[in-house]
């Protein structure tokens, strides 16, 4: 079996992005809609749905959803905060004893008020995508001028607000080398852990197949990986998706 098909078998129960866990937790596209049109968006983000779910209903299987002893949610999309009710619906899950809320940010939408109003409403962590060391890197992955300085100005605010935020990097062709080097940025703007993905071909991927790295690489980024885990080990966790066989 080469490296290709073991990823493939191995994320047969996974959604394109995050690992299913086995505990009650739900991943939730809380909206399609986003203000950035990522190179490699899995869900092709973009336009708000017509027929997105309205507040009330949202938050009637919230209801559904404690009945059945759900322990959190993590809020995904799209841009989860380009919801205005956000803060509402989060605040929900929390009046629940859903001791688990967090949501996945480009960190555009943060300002210090609404990083204010995210922690009141009971959010505990946040995932920000840094996809890069550095602006040029980044930005060109998420085709937004300001998307690095956002990211590290949303990581900086909802840190200090008393959010957990967990810097997510995809591993892509013009990072691959630098992965040390995010670490240390994510470090230095207040992320407790940073977590790294193996781009899979989904999304807007399909189109783009400059931005991935060759799997002749996997194992040699793997290696890399357990290395730098064992590295800022009690400084900031490490971890990684699609890179089971760094444990094995």
């Amino acid at each position: 079996m080469d490296v290709k098909e073991s990823l493939v078998r191995m994320d047969k129960k996974e959604t394109c992005l995050f690992e299913l866990v086995e505990k009650k937790r739900v991943t939730w596209e809380i909206t399609h809609q986003c203000n950035y049109r990522c190179l490699h968006c899995c869900t092709k983000a973009g336009e708000r749905y017509e027929n997105e779910l309205i507040t009330s209903r949202v938050l009637s299987l919230i209801d559904e959803m404690s009945n059945c002893d759900v322990e959190g949610i993590y809020f995904s999309g799209g841009e989860p905060l380009m919801r205005k009710d956000i803060c509402d619906i989060i605040a929900k899950a929390a009046s629940k004893n859903m001791k688990r809320l967090s949501l996945a940010t480009n960190g555009s939408l943060i300002s210090e008020d609404f990083a204010g109003r995210l922690s009141k409403s009971g959010l505990h962590s946040a995932l920000i995508s840094l996809d890069g060391h550095t602006a040029d890197v980044h930005n060109s992955l998420r085709g937004i001028k300001k998307a690095y300085a956002d990211a590290l100005n949303g990581t900086s605010l909802l840190s200090k607000k008393g959010i957990k935020v967990r810097a997510g990097t995809v591993i892509w062709e013009k990072n691959k080398d630098f992965l040390d080097e995010i670490i240390l940025v994510a470090l230095k703007n207040g992320a407790t852990s940073v977590f790294f993905n193996w781009l899979l071909k989904v999304g807007n991927g399909l189109g783009n197949h400059s931005i991935y790295v060759d799997w002749k690489e996997y194992f040699k980024i793997a290696k890399k990986l357990g290395d730098l885990k064992e590295k800022y080990k009690g400084k900031i966790e490490v971890g990684y998706h699609r890179f089971k066989i760094i444990e094995s």
